[in-house]
């Protein structure tokens, strides 16, 4: 539920009285927080709105401290995931070119799309070594030995992305703390 529906725009109204002096008490700070706090228990707010409550106390070592810096980062206040979003879901384009040298890979421009094909140049990569013991077996002819390999060299793949993807939550996760990254 949003608050503009809860307080109906008494607290705006209060707040402007109080800015530009309409108030009896315009220079008592407490007094107008009290009569804002009086406000949102009338109408119940506690029971309307969802919140999170927490004892600053129970945070004291600094290392816990990180925790409560994600609470009231504007990410997590409103509700926006962009940033994160952003920052792990984004391959870097070194470990992209990496993986697929490591996987025995190489990346073909078309004239309107990209290919991936085994790069026969490099001998001892998963991909090479995969297609020539499959092509050695001569159970498969050419396009099921390719099609293996990919099959192959796709799930290898996968568990990769999802480590990295893994460490980019874990780096995002504890204030963008390089110290804990895999792959550098």
């Amino acid at each position: 539920m949003k608050l503009k529906k809860v307080v109906d725009g008494y607290l705006e109204k209060l707040f402007y009285k109080y800015q530009n002096h309409q108030l009896i008490y315009s220079n008592n700070t407490d007094k107008f927080y009290e009569d804002t706090k009086q406000y949102l228990e009338t109408i119940g707010v506690n029971d309307r709105l969802p919140y999170i409550f927490f004892t600053i106390s129970d945070y004291r070592p600094v290392k816990k401290m990180q925790y409560l810096y994600k609470v009231f980062q504007k990410t997590f206040l409103l509700k926006d995931s962009s940033r994160y979003n952003e920052s792990t879901h984004v391959l870097n384009d070194k470990f992209y070119q990496e993986l697929l040298y490591l996987m025995g890979l190489k990346e073909k421009s078309g004239k309107s799309n990209k290919t991936i094909e085994i790069d026969h140049t490099i001998s001892n990569s998963l991909a090479n070594q995969v297609y020539s013991i499959l092509k050695n077996d001569k159970e498969y002819d050419e396009i099921s030995c390719i099609e293996k390999t990919f099959e192959l060299v796709i799930i290898w793949m996968n568990r990769l992305l999802f480590i990295k993807l893994f460490e980019g939550q874990l780096i995002t996760f504890n204030g963008d703390e390089k110290s804990i990254s895999y792959f550098g």
